[in-house]
């Protein structure tokens, strides 16, 4: 009994040390965040927009077919580069690209409201930003949850799974009421004025998720105290990130678990 109660105590000082892991809070904000982000503009709303503006419903599957093929055909560089240079270097670049794919996004919707109609020029431009979001997507999905999965210590990992899962899932319910509140305060119609709004305002999450990017720390994984490490026998980053990415795979929204 002493000896069970000693791991689990050693458990809980490895898991809280003076406070909570710091890449576990900075990976559960980060999917707070991005339930927030992706519940407010992307989904129905973008396609929305694009099919208001082009009014081809071929656009609308092509703009959002780039974003799903970007995050399948860059996941294995993806996951190359956060094993032969840091996982938290690698978040810190997504976190880059996602500032950049935000001013991207709000740059073109605000073209497309001067125009009122959305030129070929501007959605080749879209098209791109959205396989610039599938992007920054695998790597939230990938290097950022590995990350996560090093930080929790052994028999701790699928708790900590369902804490991931469950802020996803809560955050998500904000996007329809920021819909709500816009709709409500404006015209209560499905034009471009009201659809750039709300996409305005997840492109504002979309800021919090970057800056949440740039605080992951390889240094602060736990090691041999991880579940994640000691289940790849210390085959390195890129099992432990594996095993990370497994263990998050059938998530809801395809980016978390």
């Amino acid at each position: 009994a002493a000896h069970w109660t000693a791991r689990r105590a050693k458990r809980r000082a490895a898991m809280a040390g003076p406070g909570l892991n710091h890449n576990v809070k900075a990976c559960l904000l980060l999917c707070v965040l991005s339930g927030i982000a992706d519940s407010t503009w992307s989904g129905t709303v973008i396609a929305a927009f694009i099919l208001i503006a082009s009014k081809k419903n071929t656009t609308v599957g092509l703009v959002e077919a780039g974003q799903g093929l970007a995050t399948l055909l860059f996941a294995l560089p993806i996951g190359y580069l956060a094993d032969k240079h840091g996982r938290s270097g690698v978040i810190k670049m997504g976190g880059v690209l996602c500032l950049c794919a935000a001013a991207a996004t709000t740059w073109v919707i605000l073209g497309v409201e001067r125009e009122v109609e959305m030129s070929g020029h501007a959605m080749g431009i879209l098209f791109a930003v959205m396989c610039l979001w599938g992007v920054v997507g695998g790597v939230q999905s990938g290097p950022a949850q590995a990350l996560y999965a090093d930080s929790i210590p052994t028999g701790e990992r699928s708790k900590w799974y369902v804490y991931l899962f469950a802020a996803y899932i809560i955050s998500s319910a904000v996007g329809p009421l920021v819909s709500i509140v816009v709709f409500a305060s404006t015209k209560d119609e499905w034009t471009l004025a009201e659809l750039r709004l709300v996409i305005v305002c997840g492109m504002v999450a979309e800021v919090g998720c970057a800056a949440v990017m740039f605080t992951f720390k390889d240094t602060a994984a736990l090691g041999a105290a991880s579940e994640a490490v000691r289940a790849t026998g210390g085959r390195g980053a890129a099992g432990r990130a594996r095993v990370a990415v497994a263990g998050a795979e059938g998530a809801g929204a395809g980016a978390y678990e």
